[in-house]
């Protein structure tokens, strides 16, 4: 099974400087998603942020700051089908990053 290498967005920070996860952080519901996204993320986190972006460009196509949240709905159906990386980053490094399907 081919499995394609997910891009590096953080660049000298990037995800391979993130320690591996006992648990996912993310909760994203449902995927594949057609109009609006659930993200939950329990652990807050200082300065985070929710970056949504394509998969085969890695072309930013939303972000939002989620400091202090828990939870956040993002609209989707104004976004072409197909694959996208839900990813939650801090300041300085990447924290998780996930796989979506938007699907209309």
């Amino acid at each position: 099974v081919f499995m394609p290498r997910l891009p590096d967005f953080g660049g000298e920070r990037g995800i391979e400087n993130t320690e591996p996860a006992v648990r996912r952080v993310l909760e994203v519901s449902p995927n594949p998603v057609g109009d609006l996204l659930q993200v939950r993320f329990p652990l807050s986190l200082a300065e985070q942020t929710i970056e949504l972006r394509s998969l085969t460009t890695g072309t930013l196509v939303q972000s939002v700051n989620a400091t202090n949240l828990e939870s956040i709905a993002l609209p989707v159906q104004h976004l072409p089908s197909g694959a996208y990386l839900i990813v939650l980053r801090t300041q300085d490094k990447i924290v998780e990053q996930q796989k979506i399907i938007v699907q209309h």
